[in-house]
């Protein structure tokens, strides 16, 4: 965080309640103290801690199985998950799951079409 320069910066404002709440968003902007690894993981600040020489091998191993998932329905699902983030209901949630459902669905029979072409 960059203390002092007229506040949060790279969207922390923004995101950064969501993700930890208001309290905690509050005192790790307003005072700089960083955030020791088992406290950021303790607070969904990250999903996972690693020794150094374990990081690069474990990010690749995430990499390689979120890359065997069919890239449209990975794009629909964070384009779902962005959405909730910015504020949409449960039932705009449910709805664009439900489209998005079809239109993977839709994407994998042409996909599938074009391989046996």
């Amino acid at each position: 965080m960059n203390i002092g320069t007229g506040g949060a910066d790279l969207s922390s404002s923004f995101f950064l309640p969501k993700l930890v709440g208001w309290g905690k968003a509050a005192e790790m902007c307003l005072t700089g103290e960083r955030v020791p690894a088992g406290e950021a993981y303790r607070i969904g600040l990250v999903n996972h801690v690693h020794p150094r020489e374990d990081l690069l091998p474990a990010a690749k191993a995430m990499a390689r199985v979120m890359c065997s998932k069919n890239k449209f329905g990975l794009r629909m699902t964070k384009d779902a998950f962005n959405a909730a983030l910015n504020g949409s209901s449960l039932e705009d949630a449910n709805r664009m799951e439900d489209r998005n459902q079809a239109l993977i669905i839709a994407n994998a029979i042409t996909e599938g079409a074009k391989d046996l072409g």
